[in-house]
C-alpha cells in the first residue's frame, strides 16, 4: 500500500510474513525520512499516526502529517468528552 501528498510525502507498508512483522516507511520524493515496525496489523495505523505526528511536531510540514495530527487530536477531545458524561 502506497499513499502520496502534493508535498511528495507518501507513506509505504510492507508485511514481512516470515517473522510476522509489518515494516513502515515515511517517504519524502523516494527517500526515506522516518521507518518503524509493528508486530500486529492492527498496529499499523497508530504507528503511521505516530509518525507523522512526529514529523509534524518537528516542523516537517505536510498535509497528510496535518491531517494525522488533527485527526489524533479529534479523537483525544472526543474522549475527554465521553468521560466528562
Amino acid at each position: 500500500m502506497k499513499r502520496q501528498d502534493d508535498t511528495g510525502l507518501s507513506v509505504k507498508v510492507t508485511a514481512f510474513p516470515a517473522s510476522g512483522m509489518w515494516g513502515i516507511r515515511i517517504l519524502r520524493h523516494g527517500q526515506i525520512i522516518r521507518q518503524t515496525s509493528v508486530d500486529s496489523k492492527r498496529l499499523i495505523s497508530p504507528a503511521i499516526a505516530e509518525e507523522l505526528r512526529m514529523l509534524n511536531k518537528c516542523g516537517d510540514p505536510s498535509p497528510m502529517a496535518d491531517a494525522a495530527r488533527d485527526r489524533l487530536s479529534a479523537k483525544k477531545r472526543s474522549s475527554l468528552l465521553y468521560l466528562q458524561s
